[in-house]
């Protein structure tokens, strides 16, 4: 027969399944404020605890009531039979210790209902720890992945940079030709062998080429919206070399224009020819940031 003591060591047990399962799905928010899918989860084991120890105490009441008619009505006949009260008394004594040893211990089930929310929040805290001690190591392995991939680029970029210095600041700033040619220069400087600067007239939208790239290069401080970002784009997709489009800018990105790219994988670049930095406005181009504008260089898939 299942005591109760089994029956609140399963409901903490429960409790720990529970705290893993809403770990897996719901993530960090699940503490906090102790939100609502985790209160759920508890009061449904809770009910869940309730039911059961209600079957429990429902099979051995029969057998309570049969046990205290048969220690009393045995206590009473010894007694009337012997004439003796005290040993009527031993025998209804020795009956309600193994009465109360076949009773059920209720204070195992307050005590696991007093604690099971503590030990609840305990499971979920473990088991977010746990699946964080997981997720580093995935992502250490990633990285080491990552690296190897990676290291032989940054090593022919690093040995290509000896040789092409990056262009120098201009702290007073240039003009939007000059801009094109410190940006071809940076081009350079990443590994765009021979990238030279387009005619300023009928350029189609090209500022900076070479065999691999074609860029356009907005030398302001406004933001760039949607429509200029779509059109190199269409310049790109009609171009007889298939080159790559990139997009520099020293204002900023719309967040149209950010999303347009992103699905075009055009990387979106922002310079300032003042401070001498070229940074990645999007992931393709923080990825050309690690492996250069040299294709050869590039890891193969």
């Amino acid at each position: 027969m299942t005591t109760l003591t089994d029956t609140a060591a399963r409901f903490y047990a429960n409790l720990a399944d529970r705290a893993q399962a809403l770990v897996r799905k719901e993530g960090p928010g699940v503490l906090g404020e102790f939100s609502t899918a985790a209160a759920e989860s508890y009061a449904a084991e809770v009910r869940s605890l309730d039911a059961h120890v209600k079957s429990v105490i429902a099979k051995r009441l029969p057998w309570i009531v049969i046990g205290s008619v048969v220690v009393l009505t045995s206590a009473v006949a010894a007694g009337v039979a012997l004439g003796n009260a005290l040993i009527a008394l031993v025998i209804f004594a020795v009956g309600c210790v193994i009465l109360a040893r076949l009773s059920p211990d209720m204070d195992v089930i307050k005590s696991a209902k007093h604690q099971g929310l503590e030990h609840f929040h305990s499971c979920i805290r473990a088991e977010l720890a746990a699946e964080q001690e997981r997720a580093d190591r995935q992502q250490e392995a990633a990285n080491r992945q990552l690296e190897a991939v990676l290291a032989p680029a940054r090593q022919s970029l690093a040995q290509w940079q000896v040789l092409h210095a990056h262009p120098d600041q201009q702290p007073y700033g240039v003009s939007a030709l000059g801009a094109e040619s410190w940006v071809r220069d940076w081009m350079i400087h990443m590994g765009a062998e021979n990238a030279t600067v387009t005619r300023f007239v009928g350029d189609g939208g090209i500022d900076v080429e070479n065999q691999h790239f074609i860029a356009q290069v907005k030398h302001y401080t406004g933001t760039v919206g949607v429509a200029a970002i779509r059109e190199h784009i269409g310049v790109a997709a009609v171009d007889a070399q298939e080159r790559r489009p990139l997009f520099f800018t020293s204002g900023a990105y719309a967040t149209g224009a950010l999303e347009a790219a992103e699905r075009a994988a055009m990387p979106l670049f922002l310079y300032s020819v003042e401070e001498g930095e070229v940074t990645a406005a999007n992931s393709s181009a923080h990825v050309l940031l690690e492996i250069g504008l040299n294709p050869s260089w590039w890891p193969r898939r």
